[in-house]
C-alpha cells in the first residue's frame, strides 16, 4: 500500500518523470500481476531511455507474462546501462528459458565481478547441473556452501507464484 502511495504522488508531482511509473510497475509485479506491470514500466523507460532498473523490471514481467524475447533484449539493455547490476538478472533469464549454458557463462561472469555472491553461485551451480556439467555444479555449489553456509532459496517462492517451475528447477539443480 506504501509503495502504490508513493508511486502516485510520484506520477502527481512529476507526471513528466519515470520513477513513479516505475513505481507503479513494482508495485504490481509485488502483488503478482506481472501483465499489469508491462504498461507502467513501458511509460517509465520511454520517459527515461537509461533508467536501467526499469528496463530489468520491464524485463522480468514481459518474460514471466509470456514474452520471452522481449524480456532478453530488455534485460541485455539493463545490462548495458548498468553492467555490474544486471549481470546475475541477464543469467536468471536465460536459465528460466532453459538457456543453461547461456546461464552458467553469465552467472561466472557475475562471480567474477563479485566472488561472494551467493545467488550467483547457486545460479551458476543449477545451471551447470542441468547443462549436464557435473563438476562445475559442484565447483559452485562448493564455493556457495563455503561462503554462505545458511544459504536458502526460500525467498524465491515469495517472490514467484506455485506454476513458476525455474524456482523448482533451481531447487532442484542445487539439491542434486
Amino acid at each position: 500500500d506504501e509503495l502504490l502511495e508513493s508511486a502516485s504522488h510520484c506520477i502527481d508531482q512529476a507526471p513528466h518523470h519515470a520513477e513513479g511509473y516505475c513505481l507503479l510497475g513494482r508495485h504490481a509485479q509485488t502483488t503478482g500481476q506481472w501483465a499489469r506491470a508491462i504498461g507502467p514500466l513501458q511509460a517509465a523507460v520511454a520517459r527515461n531511455p537509461s533508467f536501467a532498473v526499469a528496463h530489468a523490471a520491464l524485463a522480468q514481467s514481459l518474460l514471466i507474462a509470456g514474452r520471452g524475447d522481449e524480456g532478453l533484449q530488455r534485460m541485455q539493455h539493463a545490462v548495458r546501462l548498468g553492467p555490474q547490476s544486471f549481470v546475475t538478472a541477464l543469467a536468471t533469464l536465460h536459465f528460466i528459458r532453459g538457456e543453461y549454458a547461456e546461464a552458467t557463462q553469465i552467472a561466472e561472469q557475475a562471480i567474477a565481478t563479485n566472488p561472494s555472491y551467493p545467488f550467483a553461485h547457486a545460479l551458476a551451480a543449477s545451471s551447470a547441473w542441468w547443462l549436464g556439467d557435473r563438476a562445475r555444479g559442484r565447483v559452485h555449489l562448493t564455493a556457495l556452501q563455503r561462503s554462505h553456509p545458511t544459504f536458502r532459496l526460500d525467498g524465491l517462492s515469495g517472490t514467484f507464484d506455485a506454476s513458476f517451475d525455474a524456482v523448482d528447477r533451481l531447487r532442484g539443480g542445487l539439491a542434486a
